[in-house]
């Protein structure tokens, strides 16, 4: 069982806080038992930014010129970030071992390194050194451990919006949209295939995210 704990640090006219603090508990299986040699992975850390322009009427800058007002007043920016590692992965095999009662069970490790170089796009195809492993032999247990030293890709990603309200009448107003989401259009590949009996151990066949998407609207309110 995968612990998931999620921290969200949003500021206002601040660029940055921090915090510290401290997770206490058990992690367990489905069944309620408790799960030895856990490892406990923050995997989600994220810092939401807004900030209303200081243009227009109340603001400290073309606050008396309506007609600028109109024009520059009312706006808005807002982003939101989020930059995470991926969980530790665990390799696995085809049980040999029938005693354990599961379909699949850890391998040997060879001694080699597992660890692949270079950027997450050239090791698309070999996340993985696959002579790092071998088949446990049938009625053994495997000796790696159930976990590696070796993360998935990780995550980077930035949604912008740029808002503009305004009044039509008294009682009428209504606000300009303009939305990028993934507005770097950074790819988040989903984690490579472990199971080393696999033709494809080893490679990222997925994508997890989606492509820079834009959006514009217009919110009326009455």
């Amino acid at each position: 069982m995968k612990l998931f704990v999620s921290v969200l640090l949003t500021s206002g006219s601040v660029f940055a806080q921090s915090f510290q603090g401290s997770l206490r508990g058990r992690v367990t299986d489905p069944k309620r038992a408790l799960t030895p040699n856990t490892k406990l992975t923050i995997t989600d850390e994220a810092t939401k930014l807004g900030r209303s322009l200081p243009l227009g009427r109340g603001k400290p800058f073309f606050s008396i010129n309506r007609i600028l007002d109109y024009a520059v007043g009312g706006w808005s920016a807002n982003a939101f970030g989020v930059a995470q590692t991926e969980y530790p992965l665990s390799v696995t095999q085809s049980n040999n071992n029938s005693v354990i009662g599961a379909s699949y069970q850890r391998p040997n490790a060879t001694g080699i390194s597992p660890v692949t170089s270079g950027s997450t796009e050239d090791r698309i195809n070999g996340w993985l050194n696959p002579a790092a492993f071998s088949q446990a032999p049938q009625f053994t247990f495997g000796n790696i451990s159930r976990f590696l030293d070796v993360r998935g890709p990780g995550l980077f990603n930035v949604d912008l919006s740029l808002f503009k309200s305004f009044s039509i009448k008294e009682r009428v107003k209504a606000q300009f949209r303009a939305e990028a989401l993934n507005s770097t259009n950074t790819v988040y590949f989903g984690t490579p295939n472990t199971t080393l009996t696999s033709s494809n151990f080893g490679l990222i066949t997925s994508q997890i995210n989606n492509p820079r998407l834009v959006q514009l609207g217009v919110r009326a309110t009455f």
